[in-house]
Protein backbone atom coordinates (compact mmCIF):
# COMPACT_ATOMS: atom_id res chain seq x y z
CA UNK A 1 0.00 0.00 0.00
CA UNK A 2 1.58 3.31 -0.96
CA UNK A 3 1.99 6.02 2.01
CA UNK A 4 1.33 9.62 1.84
CA UNK A 5 4.37 10.59 2.67
CA UNK A 6 8.21 10.07 3.09
CA UNK A 7 10.96 11.44 5.43
CA UNK A 8 13.83 13.00 4.38
CA UNK A 9 16.74 14.01 6.63
CA UNK A 10 17.52 17.99 6.70
CA UNK A 11 21.45 17.34 7.84
CA UNK A 12 22.02 14.88 4.84
CA UNK A 13 20.05 17.10 2.11
CA UNK A 14 21.13 20.27 3.07
CA UNK A 15 25.16 19.35 4.20
CA UNK A 16 25.84 15.96 3.84
CA UNK A 17 26.31 13.45 1.52
CA UNK A 18 23.24 14.48 -0.89
CA UNK A 19 25.23 17.38 -1.89
CA UNK A 20 28.52 15.97 -1.96
CA UNK A 21 28.00 12.82 -4.25
CA UNK A 22 25.15 14.05 -6.41
CA UNK A 23 24.28 17.03 -9.07
CA UNK A 24 21.35 19.27 -8.87
CA UNK A 25 19.84 17.46 -11.29
CA UNK A 26 20.68 14.22 -10.21
CA UNK A 27 19.30 15.39 -6.53
CA UNK A 28 15.97 15.67 -7.60
CA UNK A 29 16.11 12.05 -9.16
CA UNK A 30 17.03 10.94 -6.33
CA UNK A 31 14.15 12.52 -4.31
CA UNK A 32 11.53 11.17 -7.01
CA UNK A 33 13.14 7.55 -6.42
CA UNK A 34 12.31 7.82 -2.62
CA UNK A 35 8.65 9.27 -3.57
CA UNK A 36 8.10 6.28 -6.20
CA UNK A 37 9.52 4.10 -3.09
CA UNK A 38 6.70 5.45 -1.34
CA UNK A 39 3.93 5.45 -3.85
CA UNK A 40 5.03 1.68 -4.62
CA UNK A 41 2.83 -1.35 -3.06
CA UNK A 42 6.17 -2.97 -2.02
CA UNK A 43 7.88 -0.01 0.18
CA UNK A 44 11.19 0.81 -1.27
CA UNK A 45 11.02 -0.85 -4.58
CA UNK A 46 10.00 0.74 -7.94
CA UNK A 47 8.08 -1.13 -10.02
CA UNK A 48 5.83 -1.47 -12.66
CA UNK A 49 3.99 -4.98 -12.38
CA UNK A 50 4.72 -8.07 -11.49
CA UNK A 51 4.17 -11.12 -14.00
CA UNK A 52 1.83 -14.33 -14.60
CA UNK A 53 4.45 -16.01 -11.82
CA UNK A 54 4.68 -13.14 -9.06
CA UNK A 55 8.19 -11.74 -10.27
CA UNK A 56 8.42 -8.01 -10.47
CA UNK A 57 9.25 -6.45 -13.61
CA UNK A 58 10.20 -2.96 -13.57
CA UNK A 59 9.50 0.70 -15.63
CA UNK A 60 11.97 0.52 -18.49
CA UNK A 61 14.28 4.38 -18.43
CA UNK A 62 12.04 6.34 -20.49
CA UNK A 63 8.81 5.76 -18.89
CA UNK A 64 11.08 6.76 -15.35
CA UNK A 65 12.31 10.05 -17.17
CA UNK A 66 8.62 10.59 -18.08
CA UNK A 67 7.40 10.65 -14.78
CA UNK A 68 9.72 12.52 -13.06
CA UNK A 69 10.27 15.10 -15.70
CA UNK A 70 13.80 14.91 -16.44
CA UNK A 71 16.33 14.44 -19.17
CA UNK A 72 17.20 10.79 -19.83
CA UNK A 73 20.71 11.16 -20.18
CA UNK A 74 21.01 12.47 -16.70
CA UNK A 75 18.52 10.07 -15.03
CA UNK A 76 21.25 7.26 -17.02
CA UNK A 77 24.22 9.14 -15.33
CA UNK A 78 22.31 9.61 -11.73
CA UNK A 79 21.22 6.24 -11.52
CA UNK A 80 24.65 4.76 -12.49
CA UNK A 81 26.17 6.90 -9.96
CA UNK A 82 23.75 6.24 -7.21
CA UNK A 83 24.37 2.97 -7.64
CA UNK A 84 28.49 3.71 -6.73
CA UNK A 85 27.41 5.27 -4.13
CA UNK A 86 25.20 2.75 -2.50
CA UNK A 87 21.72 4.11 -2.83
CA UNK A 88 20.01 2.17 -4.84
CA UNK A 89 20.31 -1.23 -6.85
CA UNK A 90 18.96 -2.27 -9.83
CA UNK A 91 18.55 -6.00 -11.35
CA UNK A 92 17.71 -7.25 -14.20
CA UNK A 93 14.51 -7.32 -14.36
CA UNK A 94 14.54 -3.08 -13.93
CA UNK A 95 13.15 -3.25 -10.66
CA UNK A 96 14.75 -0.75 -8.40
CA UNK A 97 15.25 -0.92 -4.45
CA UNK A 98 16.23 1.61 -2.43
CA UNK A 99 18.86 0.50 -0.39
CA UNK A 100 18.39 0.85 3.71
CA UNK A 101 14.33 1.56 3.44
CA UNK A 102 13.29 0.05 6.05
CA UNK A 103 16.14 1.67 8.00
CA UNK A 104 15.57 5.12 7.47
CA UNK A 105 11.67 5.10 6.44
CA UNK A 106 10.43 2.43 8.88
CA UNK A 107 8.62 4.73 11.04
CA UNK A 108 5.50 5.07 8.91
CA UNK A 109 5.02 1.42 9.86
CA UNK A 110 5.37 2.66 13.18
CA UNK A 111 3.49 4.83 13.84
CA UNK A 112 0.16 2.95 12.33
CA UNK A 113 -1.51 2.30 15.45
CA UNK A 114 -0.68 5.86 16.35
CA UNK A 115 -2.66 7.36 13.17
CA UNK A 116 -5.40 5.58 13.37
CA UNK A 117 -6.33 6.27 17.32
CA UNK A 118 -5.30 9.82 15.96
CA UNK A 119 -7.99 9.75 13.10
CA UNK A 120 -10.64 8.04 15.63
CA UNK A 121 -10.19 10.79 18.14
CA UNK A 122 -9.95 13.73 15.62
CA UNK A 123 -13.65 12.29 14.50
CA UNK A 124 -15.20 12.50 18.05
CA UNK A 125 -13.59 16.14 18.84
CA UNK A 126 -13.15 19.60 16.60
CA UNK A 127 -10.86 20.64 19.59
CA UNK A 128 -8.13 22.22 17.01
CA UNK A 129 -5.98 23.04 19.90
CA UNK A 130 -5.89 19.55 21.20
CA UNK A 131 -5.06 18.84 17.60
CA UNK A 132 -1.92 20.73 17.23
CA UNK A 133 -0.70 19.59 20.66
CA UNK A 134 -0.78 15.86 19.67
CA UNK A 135 1.17 16.56 16.31
CA UNK A 136 4.07 18.28 18.59
CA UNK A 137 3.49 15.31 20.91
CA UNK A 138 3.93 13.10 17.68
CA UNK A 139 6.97 14.65 16.40
CA UNK A 140 8.74 14.26 19.93
CA UNK A 141 8.11 10.43 19.66
CA UNK A 142 9.59 10.22 16.42
CA UNK A 143 12.39 11.49 17.07
CA UNK A 144 12.75 8.92 20.16
CA UNK A 145 11.98 6.44 18.01
CA UNK A 146 14.82 7.36 15.31
CA UNK A 147 17.05 7.18 17.96
CA UNK A 148 15.94 3.91 18.96
CA UNK A 149 15.89 2.50 15.53
CA UNK A 150 19.18 3.59 15.00
CA UNK A 151 20.57 1.57 17.52
CA UNK A 152 18.46 -1.52 17.00
CA UNK A 153 16.39 -2.67 14.85
CA UNK A 154 14.33 -4.93 17.07
CA UNK A 155 11.28 -2.39 17.15
CA UNK A 156 11.40 -2.42 13.55
CA UNK A 157 11.60 -6.02 13.31
CA UNK A 158 8.40 -6.94 15.82
CA UNK A 159 6.52 -4.50 14.62
CA UNK A 160 6.79 -4.90 10.66
CA UNK A 161 9.02 -7.67 9.85
CA UNK A 162 7.18 -9.91 11.65
CA UNK A 163 3.53 -8.60 11.11
CA UNK A 164 4.68 -8.84 7.03
CA UNK A 165 6.07 -12.69 7.43
CA UNK A 166 3.21 -13.82 8.70
CA UNK A 167 1.10 -12.17 5.90
CA UNK A 168 3.54 -13.95 3.48
CA UNK A 169 3.27 -17.19 5.26
CA UNK A 170 -0.07 -17.70 4.81
CA UNK A 171 -1.18 -21.03 3.16
CA UNK A 172 2.59 -21.78 2.55
CA UNK A 173 4.57 -24.59 5.28
CA UNK A 174 6.77 -21.86 6.76
CA UNK A 175 7.03 -22.97 10.18
CA UNK A 176 6.52 -19.23 12.05
CA UNK A 177 8.15 -18.81 15.38
CA UNK A 178 8.65 -15.08 16.73
CA UNK A 179 11.65 -16.01 18.63
CA UNK A 180 13.35 -17.97 16.04
CA UNK A 181 12.34 -15.17 13.07
CA UNK A 182 13.26 -12.52 15.26
CA UNK A 183 16.94 -14.24 15.59
CA UNK A 184 16.94 -14.61 11.66
CA UNK A 185 16.23 -10.67 11.08
CA UNK A 186 18.48 -9.65 13.71
CA UNK A 187 21.25 -11.95 11.78
CA UNK A 188 19.87 -10.71 8.38
CA UNK A 189 20.11 -6.87 9.69
CA UNK A 190 24.02 -7.26 10.88
CA UNK A 191 25.59 -9.32 8.33
CA UNK A 192 23.67 -7.76 4.95
CA UNK A 193 22.95 -3.71 5.93
CA UNK A 194 22.42 -3.06 2.60
CA UNK A 195 19.71 -5.25 1.35
CA UNK A 196 16.37 -4.23 1.87
CA UNK A 197 14.98 -7.14 3.81
CA UNK A 198 11.56 -6.39 3.67
CA UNK A 199 11.44 -6.03 -0.18
CA UNK A 200 13.68 -9.49 -0.78
CA UNK A 201 11.32 -11.34 1.74
CA UNK A 202 8.08 -10.44 -0.16
CA UNK A 203 10.08 -11.50 -3.39
CA UNK A 204 11.29 -14.92 -2.12
CA UNK A 205 7.86 -15.95 -1.31
CA UNK A 206 6.47 -14.87 -4.27
CA UNK A 207 9.13 -16.93 -5.81
CA UNK A 208 7.79 -20.24 -3.48
CA UNK A 209 4.44 -19.31 -4.36
CA UNK A 210 4.27 -18.99 -7.83
CA UNK A 211 3.26 -22.37 -10.10
CA UNK A 212 7.30 -22.60 -11.05
CA UNK A 213 9.63 -21.62 -8.31
CA UNK A 214 13.17 -21.44 -8.76
CA UNK A 215 13.52 -23.67 -5.46
CA UNK A 216 11.09 -24.74 -3.30
CA UNK A 217 10.56 -24.57 0.07
CA UNK A 218 11.87 -26.93 2.93
CA UNK A 219 10.02 -26.31 6.34
CA UNK A 220 13.03 -27.73 7.96
CA UNK A 221 15.54 -25.00 6.31
CA UNK A 222 13.35 -22.44 4.98
CA UNK A 223 15.23 -20.00 7.61
CA UNK A 224 18.56 -21.02 6.22
CA UNK A 225 17.11 -20.58 2.45
CA UNK A 226 16.32 -17.11 3.39
CA UNK A 227 19.04 -16.13 5.10
CA UNK A 228 20.88 -17.34 2.03
CA UNK A 229 18.66 -15.08 -0.28
CA UNK A 230 19.44 -12.15 1.47
CA UNK A 231 22.83 -12.81 1.53
CA UNK A 232 22.61 -13.48 -2.25
CA UNK A 233 21.19 -9.73 -2.99
CA UNK A 234 24.18 -8.17 -0.22
CA UNK A 235 26.69 -9.46 -2.52
CA UNK A 236 24.62 -8.36 -6.02
CA UNK A 237 24.55 -5.06 -4.27
CA UNK A 238 28.22 -5.16 -3.72
CA UNK A 239 29.50 -6.21 -7.42
CA UNK A 240 26.76 -2.97 -8.86
CA UNK A 241 28.69 -0.38 -6.81
CA UNK A 242 31.82 -1.69 -7.86
CA UNK A 243 33.23 -3.89 -4.43
CA UNK A 244 35.05 -7.37 -4.58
Amino acid sequence: MSRPWVKLYVEQCLRGSLIAELTPAQRWIWIGLILLGGDSSIPGVIFRRKDAEGGLLGYSSVTLTEMLDVDLEDYQDGTQRMISKGKISINSAGVIAILNWSKYQSEYERQKTYRNRRKKSNMESCNQSDTLDGEFERDREIEGEDKDQAESPLPYIKDHLLPLLKELARGTAYPLSDSDDIAMFSTAFKNWPNTNIAAELEKKFYDWKSPHPKSAMNPSAARKQLLAWFRAEEEFQRKQRGFT
